[in-house]
């Protein structure tokens, strides 16, 4: 193939793979390596934070559980006491009852000797026959009397029974009412923890989700991983198996002529940027006439804004190469 240079006398020579995605597909396979580094990095992040969550779970369970044990102790006391308050009740009861039964008697007995002091000094002014009599009411006077102290010694000391159960049942009632306090206080405490337990294992479950979503999302880019992994060798393949890779350094420039621009990124002083140059610019020495660099088969001519008439040659079903800026 032969052709004449325009006046510029410049040639823009590419060479393409015709599988261009090859040099795509290894970025986006390094790129993908950097998500997957990433995505697994998520996961553990998200890992440690469910071990974190999973521990203050146990942490708030286990105080829960002691609180609620307290709970119990408290209440199984708080009913002990009122046992005793009852017992104590039942036996103040009974003391009351026999404390007014001797204050009966102690009454009859006081009453019998009121009733009869006056009729044994009667008699024992008469003096005679009667004195016997005498004796034998005093001798009862006697008994009745020492029964009546008695009587009201035992009164006493069930009033002072009564009066030590007032007191231990006052010290019971107080500490049932702060065991009530405790109680309710630890209950409400309780529930507090209950609801930090829930708030955190909806948290968990969260994480979970989120974790599982994530796994997902690695399953898939290890997929696609593996996807461009074989793609990538499958092209390899091909690419060393082509007789134009073979040539690769041998072959000769499409024309006479110097390389004024080569392959690369170079600076634009007139711009004072850094451009990318996908091919090489060629100015001719010689007669200007252009070459195949390959035999191959012309796929593409046209004309493109910028690059001027354009020729595209395609050899061996895996390379191409571009001919640009010709005259014709």
């Amino acid at each position: 193939m032969t052709t004449k240079l325009s006046v510029k006398l410049s040639l823009l020579f590419f060479i393409l793979l015709s599988l261009p995605a090859l040099a795509d597909d290894e970025a986006k396979l390094k790129s993908l390596r950097t998500q997957i580094q990433q995505q697994e990095k998520e996961i553990q992040s998200l890992e440690s934070n469910k071990a974190a969550i999973s521990k203050q779970i146990e942490a708030v369970q286990k105080n829960q559980s002691d609180i609620r044990q307290a709970v119990l102790l408290t209440t199984r006391q708080i009913d002990q006491n009122r046992g005793k308050l009852s017992t104590l009740q039942a036996q103040e009861q009974e003391l009351a009852r026999k404390s007014a039964q001797y204050q009966d008697q102690a009454q009859i007995a006081l009453r019998f000797i009121m009733d009869n002091s006056g009729t044994l000094t009667a008699r024992v002014v008469l003096g005679g026959t009667q004195a016997g009599e005498s004796i034998q009411t005093a001798a009862v006077m006697e008994i009745v009397s020492q029964l009546n102290l008695k009587l009201m010694d035992a009164v006493n000391n069930y009033a002072s029974a009564i009066r030590d159960i007032a007191v231990v049942k006052a010290e019971i009632t107080s500490l049932n009412i702060k065991l009530e306090e405790d109680r309710k206080s630890n209950e409400a405490l309780s529930a507090s923890l209950k609801k930090s337990a829930d708030d955190l294992n909806s948290k968990l479950t969260v994480v979970r989700q989120d974790q599982k979503a994530q796994q997902d999302y690695l399953n898939m880019l290890k997929a696609e991983q593996q996807r461009l992994d074989n793609l990538i060798k499958q092209k390899s393949i091909r690419m060393n198996a082509s007789a134009f890779a073979q040539n690769k350094g041998l072959l000769a420039y499409p024309m006479k002529g110097t390389v004024t621009e080569p392959y690369g990124e170079r600076l634009v002083p007139e711009a004072g940027v850094k451009i990318m140059n996908n091919g090489i610019r060629i100015t001719p020495t010689g007669d200007g006439k252009v070459y195949a660099v390959y035999s191959g088969t012309v796929v593409y001519v046209d004309y493109i804004s910028g690059l001027g008439n354009i020729i595209i040659l395609q050899h061996d079903d895996t390379y191409y190469t571009v001919y640009s800026n010709l005259d014709e």
